[in-house]
């Protein structure tokens, strides 16, 4: 809609203009009339009745073929195809596509769209016939009608596609995924093969949690589990298997978490006065390195737990001889504090006392003279015994020949180059010496004999 104005113009200016009273209506493009008039020798005679008004448009006409019509996908009973807009609209907006097919066993061409056709440059033709060969077209429509179609190269045979599985894990899921605890894990793996395979989901180190929401599709699978925790932390299998083949991947994940408990904690000795107490890292830790642990003590009088320590082992001194005590240990990360772990029972504050013990595995030896000879004899005891040998009811001697070394848990007697003399009864006694007053040593003795065996003599006669 516009609004027009006039002026008038003479020899001394313009005047003032007059504007239309109201907006005129005017087309973009303008409309025509026609009349026609004869003309001879004499002129122009009077035109004929004029015409009705004609809009100037361009002319439009049919479509032409759709550009590379192909096929992207095949099955027993379909057929995918793409194809692109034509080069030639025919001046027109292009509206749809139709779709034919040919059946090659009976040469005639039938409709897979719907009449008025498609809008998409993509159709899926179903519902065709195993083992058949099918021949493809394609045709544009626009206003003015169907215009020229394109055929898809070459006839298309339908058999099922084989296509061993494959499982695609973009690159965050190659990597360590660390997630925090209380999150939501998401897991999305598109699938790929023919026929289309059977998908599982699993944990290479126990289950996946019942409350897990799994989706497994033709085309991709997807773990969800919400609210983890450390226990969700783990290499998470992923299995794709069809008469193709089988694939699997490994998605690790690490929840970052308090650690757990730690492991086999266990009283290594007691005094009357201290403790040792050892534990082995817990068996989740939380998905960060273990930073210390604490040990924690209590009375049996009291109720309370109070930290003693920080180190990875620990000697609890300052006990009261006779007091019952209970102990736990805490593991600590960047996230946080463990459950604590406690000893199976109490312990109360004492020496520990183990009768000693002397276990030889034989009770006699025999040696040739000249050879060397090593008797360990296996020992017990708390306090450490003191171990005494003897030979023939006195004390040995020992030499640079002979000689005695003890350890935690054995004794050993080593003769070197042995000779007749080293042959007799040997005996082992081990005491406990008690140092506190009015207590008595226990002891253990062993015995057994040594013999030597003289090396053979040969005569050789002259």
């Amino acid at each position: 809609m516009y609004f027009f104005r006039i002026l008038a113009e003479n020899e001394y200016g313009i005047g003032l203009p007059v504007e239309t009273l109201e907006p005129i209506k005017v087309s973009e493009r303008p409309l025509y009339e026609f009349r026609v008039a004869a003309e001879n020798a004499a002129g122009v005679g009077m035109p004929s009745v004029p015409t009705v008004y004609y809009k100037a448009l361009d002319p439009v006409f049919k479509p032409g073929p759709p550009n590379n019509p192909k096929v992207v996908d095949t099955s027993r009973s379909t057929v995918s195809l793409t194809w692109g807009k034509p080069i030639y609209d025919g001046g027109c907006e292009v509206q749809a596509y139709i779709v034919e097919a040919c059946n090659g066993a009976s040469d005639e061409w039938f409709m897979c769209t719907p009449p008025t056709g498609i809008v998409n440059t993509k159709f899926t033709v179903t519902k065709l016939l195993e083992k058949h060969e099918y021949q493809f077209r394609v045709c544009a429509i626009n206003k003015v009608g169907i215009g020229e179609h394109a055929d898809v190269p070459g006839k298309i045979l339908l058999e099922e596609k084989l296509e061993a599985p494959d499982l695609e894990l973009d690159a965050d899921m190659r990597k360590m995924i660390n997630i925090r605890a209380a999150s939501t894990l998401r897991l999305f793996v598109p699938v790929r093969g023919r026929p289309a395979p059977e998908v599982k989901w699993g944990k290479a180190d126990g289950e996946i949690k019942e409350t897990a929401q799994i989706d497994n599709t033709s085309s991709y699978a997807s773990l969800v589990i919400e609210n983890v925790d450390r226990f969700d932390s783990g290499k998470y299998t992923l299995t794709a298997e069809n008469a193709s083949g089988i694939k699997s991947v490994f998605i690790s994940v690490r929840v970052l978490d308090s650690p757990g408990p730690p492991a086999n904690f266990m009283v290594k000795e007691i005094t009357k006065n201290s403790v040792t107490l050892t534990w082995e890292p817990p068996q989740l830790d939380g998905g960060s390195k273990i930073k210390q642990y604490i040990v924690e003590k209590r009375e049996s009088t009291r109720k309370v737990y109070s930290p003693i320590t920080t180190s990875l082992e620990t000697i609890v001194t300052n006990l009261l001889k006779g007091e019952e005590y209970q102990f736990r240990v805490v593991a600590v990360n960047d996230k946080g504090k463990s459950d604590p772990r406690q000893l199976a029972h109490s312990v109360v504050a004492k020496d520990l006392v183990i009768e000693p013990a002397v276990r030889p595995k034989v009770s006699s030896y025999s040696v040739q003279v000249g050879y060397d000879l090593k008797i360990e004899v296996p020992i017990a005891g708390h306090p450490k015994p003191i171990v005494t040998w003897t030979k023939d009811g006195v004390a040995l001697k020992q030499t640079t020949r002979v000689n005695v070394t003890d350890s935690a848990h054995n004794t050993t007697l080593t003769i070197k180059d042995s000779t007749r003399d080293d042959a007799g009864m040997y005996s082992i006694n081990v005491t406990n010496a008690l140092e506190s007053v009015g207590s008595t040593s226990m002891a253990s003795a062993s015995h057994w004999s040594l013999s030597l065996l003289l090396p053979r003599i040969h005569m050789v006669s002259k």
